[in-house]
């Protein structure tokens, strides 16, 4: 999906609507089946696409489904629409679903009245409630202007980068290209990774469609086995960007140490390019033994947003919550602000139970809607934000609780997660 245009930029985000639809009632909803072609009128004239050349990829895309397809109307004519692809982020060793905002685009003649912004405010209030989506994130080409919808750089990107001259050699046996059309490799894969990322935050829960996404929709990508008598013990997802020269390793993951030192003695093999780029953890560079020749660049990269609070935390409650409470008797109230979604500033009230309306906790914290959603995924720590003044904590055993129940964390979304 393209990055979502530069949008038109109002004082005061999706409220101020100005010039020939000022006074017309806008309508905020899901496509029908007799407005998708008016749909992709409007995203082809935005991103300034061949329109017959991109019918066949708006309709063929495996998450098509016209609920997620949004629009605003303006006396009847769709002049801003999004496209929520839907994941399933994972938060310590909990899941919650995610609507991933994609294709942010509005007529070129009807820029500037506040229409991307009417519906960006519109999804956030709506996305929970209608579609089952408590947090959304998305990749913007203007971070400033989304922020003011209270999405915050919440994940960071490391890449690293390795001369392939560099990488350890040796017997690359059992290597062996994957047979997308084998279902044993397929499902080996997703079994694997659904291990090794099953505590990565950031990571997604990746259902059978995205795995048939990855596999055979990305031209130009290659995945790589490591076959032990039958056995896939590990695989590799790589590219190679002719233009840049490098081999770029989309996705690399092993369940043991001889499968992990196939797959680099196999990269080490390829004479395509002298360069090798990785976005990954520092935890899987390690675990390859990578750590000691790659230069690593960290960068920020997806902007995530709690749309609804109570439902967020009740989703990762009984796997990230729950325990941090110890069978005890306290509870933390959270009063938030959100201009953009008030039913947000609702307080809420978490215990070892559960997460209920009302402040009645016997212990407090405060912060606005952006915090909380750094907080929710760890990005940054309950102390730095008090430290950096978004976060205010009623007394020090407020600010103890709210450190254990969202603890530092090292969130990163992988690139085949990405929409």
């Amino acid at each position: 999906m393209p990055q979502s245009p530069t949008p038109p930029q109002p004082s005061h985000p999706g409220r101020e609507l100005r010039g020939a639809g000022a006074d017309a009632t806008l309508q905020f909803r899901a496509t029908t089946i007799g407005e998708t072609e008016q749909f992709l009128d409007v995203f082809s004239a935005a991103f300034r696409l061949n329109r017959d050349a991109a019918r066949p990829l708006f309709y063929r895309d495996p998450f098509f489904d016209l609920k997620l397809k949004r629009i605003c109307l303006d006396a009847g004519v769709i002049v801003s629409c999004l496209t929520v692809v839907p994941c399933r982020l994972r938060v310590g060793t909990g899941i919650v679903p995610m609507a991933g905002i994609a294709g942010v685009a509005t007529r070129p003649e009807c820029r500037r009245r506040g229409y991307a912004g009417a519906l960006l405010t519109d999804t956030i209030q709506k996305s929970s409630s209608e579609l089952g989506f408590p947090i959304s994130g998305l990749f913007p080409a203007d971070p400033l202007y989304y922020a003011r919808f209270g999405w915050t750089h919440a994940s960071s990107a490391s890449t690293w980068t390795i001369r392939r001259d560099a990488l350890p050699t040796g017997s690359t046996d059992g290597v062996r290209p994957m047979a997308p059309s084998h279902p044993a490799d397929v499902a080996a894969i997703a079994l694997l990774h659904d291990s090794v990322t099953r505590e990565r935050t950031g990571a997604c829960y990746r259902g059978t469609m995205r795995w048939r996404v990855i596999h055979e929709m990305m031209a130009g990508r290659e995945t790589f086995v490591v076959d032990v008598d039958g056995r896939v013990d590990g695989y590799v997802h790589i590219e190679t960007d002719t233009e840049r020269q490098v081999i770029v390793i989309h996705e690399m993951h092993a369940s043991t140490k001889a499968a992990a030192s196939a797959l680099v003695a196999y990269l080490a093999t390829l004479t395509d390019t002298d360069t090798i780029q990785w976005t990954a953890d520092a935890v899987d560079v390690d675990y390859f033994g990578l750590s000691d020749i790659a230069t690593a660049a960290v960068d920020p990269d997806a902007m995530l947003r709690i749309n609804d609070v109570r439902a967020a935390l009740s989703a990762v409650h009984k796997d990230v919550y729950a325990a941090a409470f110890d069978g005890g008797r306290k509870s933390l109230t959270l009063i938030i602000r959100d201009s953009i979604n008030p039913a947000n500033e609702v307080p809420v009230t978490i215990d070892a139970h559960g997460v209920r309306p009302g402040a009645d906790g016997t212990l407090a914290v405060a912060t606005d809607i952006s915090t909380l959603t750094r907080l929710f995924v760890g990005y940054n720590s309950a102390t730095e934000a008090r430290d950096g003044g978004s976060f205010y904590a009623s007394d020090d055993r407020s600010l103890a609780l709210a450190e254990k129940l969202f603890p530092k964390r090292d969130p990163q979304i992988p690139s085949l997660d990405k929409f």
